[in-house]
């Protein structure tokens, strides 16, 4: 392949990997390919398919139908050939009746300039060389990050690789070395496992061996080198955004396989599964520089490798005979089938084009052919009509008069007028709310109960602090209804004066003001409200336990009241789901024993709270919580618990 055909490869190239990438992704995305065996394999194969078709057409001489030959434009006058060779200028024409012309310089150059394909190729070659540059500096960064690395030769550690190796049958001698600037074990080159000192000191035997399991699988399917060559084709062909997204599905189905080989050789997902969450609870540093084949390098995938490890996962199947020829086929039926792109040949008999000659130079004895003059053509004008919109009536709210209120009008028109200040509130002036706010207050100590539930409602509605005296007096009305309706405006005031009263009212007679009272109380967000509420977690009615339980969980508490650890054990499923909650949002490491009592609790949704109570607090006992809880054998409690690890 000449350097005249480059533009044309690379052009088919940009074609054909487009085809083959786009199409793998809608073969997965629509579930034609499911197992991780085979999207592996067609991943790779679509990764450096477009080379393989696009050297096939472009050198072997494979035209399929519909393929388009280019011939590169000259930039500027001087000729050239597809291969950057100036075309010889011919001479001008001579006859018998005009003398040698001599052409009078003009103090410029003649040299001629390269086409538009080969400068196209020369941009290329530039762009490709600066991102090689940049790949080679973020080794050599990635290289000083992770620092020396120590052979651990002889260890317990190099022990476990050699069984393993004699296991899988690897012959080839594999290299442990440990390294401080790692946070996850890595596979390198063909035959080294490195790993983080914290491996020695922070897992187990049985962890241990998963891992060095997990990295040995690399290098037996040569992960690092097909990785490498990822990054390699990523970079020289920068124009393809594509190669991006086949890499990184490359690497996520070779992150299953590896779970899955490991698993198999060490016998326990479980095991696997805490040494993934252990591994990332270490990864607290930014990215490496570079993708590596590391245990714990996608983070976003930790959760369904988690899930998947602890769920009934099938046992590994080896790759299928028919896989590999299946994805050669479709690389073969791209290069024979897809268009490409083809540098055109030059016909027979064309006429060179000749550089610029001086005017002196030239043959006058051939008429000019003609210029027909074209045409001009009329510049037109629209005009689009101007429609001026039609304003549209504002509506006129009239106003109410206070004075109503206390004229002595009956009491069905003196609980209409009270609401209706809510309604007409938003278009009157600040004068008017004043008024307004003060008639409402006065409505609290009205004759008629329902003048006062009205007031009390509206007073909610309107939102304005300077009821909350006359509420809390509410709070003491002789009607109950009357009470709720106070405890429910004053949480909409979210003034803490109204603490104290609200924290009284939790003792009050009637059910639904102790619940209203401890819903408020929440809302109100005033720490010295908590030990009243978990008083009220003792309450006999369950509702108003569950509303004191959620109070408690608004007040952004970090020690967690024993009544609320108690809460836990309740008789009502909402009180014990609420109460697990609130303890989420204290993260009070004392909870866990309780927490992890609740993992057996007969209600689904408290389940998954205590799950996620746990994954909030921060402390060792809790996270050993829940790895015990993916060996649940309820699904829910084992995808939660897995989705806790991941959020933490």
């Amino acid at each position: 392949m000449s350097r005249a055909d480059l533009p044309a490869w690379l052009l088919t190239y940009a074609v054909h990997s487009t085809l083959l990438i786009g199409a793998v992704w809608l073969l997965v995305r629509r579930g034609v390919i499911t197992s991780h065996h085979l999207q592996d394999t067609f991943w790779k194969a679509a990764l450096v398919g477009g080379l393989l078709t696009a050297t096939a057409q472009t050198a072997l001489g494979i035209r399929p139908a519909g393929t388009v030959a280019i011939q590169p434009a000259a930039v500027a006058a001087g000729p050239t050939s597809l291969a950057g060779t100036p075309t010889p200028t011919p001479m001008p024409t001579r006859t018998d009746h005009a003398p040698p012309q001599h052409s009078v310089s003009s103090g410029t150059s003649s040299a001629p300039t390269l086409p538009l394909g080969a400068m196209m190729l020369y941009l290329w070659i530039g762009l490709a060389a600066l991102c090689l540059l940049q790949l080679l500096v973020a080794r050599m960064r990635l290289s000083w990050r992770i620092g020396p690395r120590e052979p651990l030769t002889g260890s317990p550690l190099d022990l476990h690789v050699a069984a393993l190796c004699r296991t899988a049958g690897i012959r080839r001698p594999i290299r442990l070395t440990a390294a401080e600037g790692l946070t996850s074990p890595v596979a390198l080159g063909r035959s080294e496992i490195c790993i983080p000192r914290a491996v020695l000191t922070d897992l187990d035997p049985a962890q241990q061996r998963s891992v060095l399991a997990h990295e040995l699988a690399h290098l037996t399917r040569f992960d690092p080198l097909w990785l490498t060559a990822a990054c390699v084709i990523e970079r020289v062909f920068f124009f393809q955004p594509l190669n991006r997204v086949a890499r990184r599905r490359m690497q996520e189905a070779a992150e299953y396989l590896c779970d899955d080989w490991a698993v198999d050789r060490t016998g326990s997902g479980l095991t696997m599964a805490k040494s993934l969450v252990k591994v990332a609870e270490w990864m607290h540093t930014p990215a490496l520089p570079l993708p590596l084949s590391g245990m714990a390098e996608t983070p976003s995938q930790l959760v369904a490798r988690v899930k998947r490890l602890v769920d009934d996962r099938q046992p590994l199947q080896g790759r299928r005979r028919w896989q590999v020829p299946a994805a050669f086929a479709l690389v073969g039926i791209t290069a024979v089938m897809v268009p490409g792109v083809r540098p055109a040949a030059p016909s027979h008999g064309a006429a060179v084009p000749a550089a610029p000659v001086a005017p002196a130079a030239q043959d006058t004895t051939r008429p000019r052919p003609r210029r027909t003059p074209r045409p001009e053509i009329a510049a037109v004008r629209v005009t689009f009509p101007t429609v001026s919109p039609t304003p549209t009536p504002t509506p006129v709210i009239a106003g109410v008069d206070p004075a109503m209120i206390s004229a002595g009008i009956a009491g069905g028109v003196r609980a209409g007028i009270a609401g209706s200040f809510r309604r007409s509130g938003e278009a009157q002036d600040t004068a008017r709310q004043s008024q307004r706010v003060a008639a409402l207050v006065a409505a609290l100590r009205d004759s008629d109960v329902e003048v006062r539930r009205a007031a009390a409602n509206s007073l909610g509605q309107i939102e304005d602090k300077r009821a909350v005296p006359g509420l809390i007096t509410a709070l003491h009305d002789a009607d109950a209804e009357v009470r709720q309706q106070a405890a429910w405006a004053l949480a909409q005031l979210e003034d803490k004066r109204a603490t104290e009263p609200l924290i009284a009212a939790l003792k009050d007679s009637n059910t639904e003001v102790r619940r209203k009272s401890a819903w408020a109380l929440g809302q109100l967000e005033d720490q010295t409200a908590g030990p009243a509420l978990a008083a009220a977690l003792r309450d006999d009615d369950a509702e108003v336990r569950k509303n004191a339980a959620w109070g408690l969980g608004q007040l952004e508490l970090r020690t967690a009241p024993a009544e609320l650890i108690d809460a836990l054990k309740d008789s009502n499923a909402d009180v014990r789901r609420t109460a697990a909650w609130a303890l989420s949002e204290m993260g009070d490491a004392r909870a866990v024993p309780a927490l992890r009592q609740m993992l057996s609790d007969t209600d689904a949704d408290a389940r998954k709270n205590a799950i996620h109570a746990l994954g909030q607090i921060r402390d060792s006992s809790a996270m050993q919580a829940i790895i015990e809880a993916m060996k649940s054998t309820d699904a829910e409690v084992r995808r939660a618990a897995a989705q806790a690890l991941g959020d933490r």
